[in-house]
């Protein structure tokens, strides 16, 4: 049985509790409405432009302690398992645990409301994600994924690394840190997500007793656009060696963002219906042999766009390439078969039943979903509901959308 509660303390961050009877394992999970991509603002009626890579190098830094210690070791110590991640809008915190929640949850406050920044520290932690990149960048995946992004989105915010390069790593101060932390670690602009087996109204009390230990501003900045182009760049071969020649087609779509609920379910369904092994497309691109393996496919949503990577192995992939993307500019209703719909649609709700069961993806979708400000069990009933019409309504999106490739050599 799951139920859902809402609770705002008097410094205004909320709460979301969603109450599972019987299990044991609990999650907890605070995040803030600001990330990678958020690199313009307001604050105090002026325009600010930050550092690349701050966000991600605040959730490195928000683990230390006023005392010095370690948060995350801390977490350990009292058997919680805890992680962090930074999006490109919004960076989030997390824990799950067999055990009593109420010592992780207070750690978890204090660390996210008490800051720690000395410059020592600060210098200290420059190498550690400076090494982080350089292992990023030896991964073939990820420069592929970040090349795609610029040809989607030329000299955008949105198009460069979360994690920045190291220039720009280097460049970060204590005081850039503290500044960013203050215009945008605020009450209202958090939200505090609990899942697991406990008492509604001892819980909401705890976390208004700690609440009140802190000295909190409501003072948000206001985040800007991070895409400003209006189109996307032409076809590129990409200076990238791989183990296997591939194509990479790339989608735009402007009109769509993760305010939209179900949006990227939607799209996924037309391209799982398109490429899927028994469409007549995928038969003809199987006839012509103009790809070697079956192809992957992602939908990303964002605050202010959506895009499609799809990618194939190819000895051919500039002419696979402009198969798939004439395909897509064509797109009708004939292309789109309702068995293999239905079929996709089927495999979602199964996912949505086992998400029940999971206190972990449940909690981090919940709470991801709330800083997008969907409501997780409402965006579910709808994706109970969807049906195969409704998806069809995406069509014109997929057909009107920026579309470019990449080729990649062996």
């Amino acid at each position: 049985m799951t139920n859902c509660y809402r609770f705002k303390t008097k410094q205004n961050l909320e709460v979301i509790y969603v109450e599972k009877k019987g299990f044991i394992k609990g999650f907890c999970g605070i995040g803030c409405r600001y990330g990678g991509n958020n690199i313009e603002f307001i604050y105090n009626n002026k325009k600010y432009r930050s550092s690349y890579g701050i966000a991600h190098f605040l959730e490195h830094k928000l683990f230390l302690m006023p005392d010095n210690s370690d948060a995350f070791k801390m977490f350990s110590k009292m058997n919680a398992i805890a992680n962090a991640y930074t999006a490109s809008d919004k960076t989030i915190y997390y824990f799950s645990i067999n055990d009593d929640i109420y010592k992780p949850l207070k750690l978890l406050l204090d660390m996210y409301f008490t800051p720690y920044f000395p410059k020592e520290e600060v210098e200290k932690e420059k190498p550690i994600i400076c090494s982080e990149i350089k292992m990023y960048n030896d991964t073939i995946s990820y420069r592929i994924s970040q090349e795609c992004l610029r040809l989607l989105y030329p000299n955008d915010d949105y198009s460069y690394s979360i994690t920045a390069n190291i220039d720009d790593v280097n460049n970060i101060t204590k005081e850039e840190l503290e500044f960013i932390y203050n215009a945008f670690y605020t009450p209202d602009n958090s939200i505090l997500c609990v899942v697991g087996d406990y008492d509604k109204d001892k819980l909401f009390s705890f976390i208004q007793q700690v609440m009140d230990s802190y000295q909190c501003s409501n003072n948000t900045a206001l985040k800007l656009n991070t895409i400003k182009s209006k189109n996307v760049l032409k076809p590129e071969k990409l200076e990238i060696k791989s183990s296997q020649s591939e194509a990479v087609v790339l989608l735009r779509i402007d009109d769509i963002t993760n305010k939209d609920k179900n949006s990227c379910e939607m799209i996924l369904a037309i391209i799982d219906a398109l490429l899927n092994v028994s469409s007549n497309f995928y038969k003809m691109l199987e006839d012509k042999k103009l790809f070697d393996n079956d192809f992957d496919y992602q939908v990303v949503t964002s605050d202010s766009s959506s895009y499609v990577m799809i990618f194939a192995s190819s000895k051919h992939p500039k002419s696979l390439a402009k198969a798939i993307i004439n395909k897509l500019n064509n797109l009708d209703v004939n292309d789109i078969e309702k068995r293999l719909v239905d079929l996709y649609l089927k495999h979602l709700k199964a996912n949505q039943l086992l998400e029940e069961d999971s206190i972990d993806t449940l909690g981090e979708n919940v709470l991801s979903l709330a800083l997008e400000d969907i409501d997780y069990f409402t965006s579910q009933v709808e994706l109970l509901n969807l049906t195969y019409d409704d998806i069809l309504k995406y069509l014109p999106k997929i057909r009107d959308s920026l579309k470019t490739f990449a080729e990649i050599d062996k």
